[in-house]
């Protein structure tokens, strides 16, 4: 299957590496993704996944795109206090974080996975 987000993935495989990039040049759909992590921030998440120290050879690129040009992969983090994980309100706080990560995602399978 061609499953974009398969559990444990921590990087674009070479083929989808080709594709993000593009994606990101574009600027409809790069436009996009910078309005993804935007609201994904706002929502007091980080989007990581940055991996390369420029952008590389062939992208000429600024602002937004030459950021996420640096990236290998995209995922979204929060830092967590310990305590959540054992608090019956773990599930809850799961869902909202993953409710705060979905532009990312929706991005990605909109863009990546056809």
């Amino acid at each position: 299957t061609d499953d974009l987000l398969q559990p444990g993935r921590v990087g674009f495989d070479p083929q989808r590496l080709k594709e993000y990039r593009a994606a990101v040049v574009d600027p409809d759909s790069g436009h996009k993704l910078a309005k993804a992590v935007a609201a994904v921030e706002a929502n007091g998440l980080e989007a990581l996944g940055e991996r390369y120290s420029r952008p590389p050879a062939g992208f000429r690129a600024d602002g937004d795109a030459a950021r996420f040009l640096r990236y290998g992969a995209l995922w979204t983090v929060e830092e967590a206090p310990g305590e959540i994980a054992e608090s019956p309100g773990v599930v809850e706080h799961v869902m909202t974080h993953w409710r705060a990560a979905l532009p990312i995602h929706r991005w990605l399978v909109d863009t990546l996975q056809r």
